[in-house]
């Protein structure tokens, strides 16, 4: 399934030096709707990997699949309220170190 295009990277390279956690509402919900598709993209490759019988590949992925699935909880509720402050999700994304 293509990308949209916008990935959280970006988001915070437009929006200056803001980070992660200091995203407006509308941000915050575009990286909600772009993590919950990666997670779903993610889900569908580990069902494939267990069903090709290579579960050790799968179950890696399903496990990022399920990280996904927490940032896009996580951006969801700071788009619906953005001043919240969810301690050990903030220091999670504030230490974390960006993949590319």
């Amino acid at each position: 399934m293509p990308s949209r295009g916008l990935n959280l990277i970006d988001m915070t390279k437009t929006n200056g030096s803001k980070s992660i956690t200091r995203l407006s509402k509308k941000d915050f919900q575009k990286g909600a709707d772009l993590a919950l598709e990666n997670a779903e993209n993610l889900l569908k490759i580990a069902k494939s990997a267990h069903q090709m019988g290579i579960h050790g590949n799968g179950t890696s992925i399903l496990i990022t699949s399920l990280e996904e699935l927490s940032k896009a909880a996580y951006l969801k509720i700071k788009a619906q309220n953005p001043q919240i402050v969810i301690k050990e999700l903030e220091n999670f994304f504030k230490k974390h170190k960006v993949k590319r």
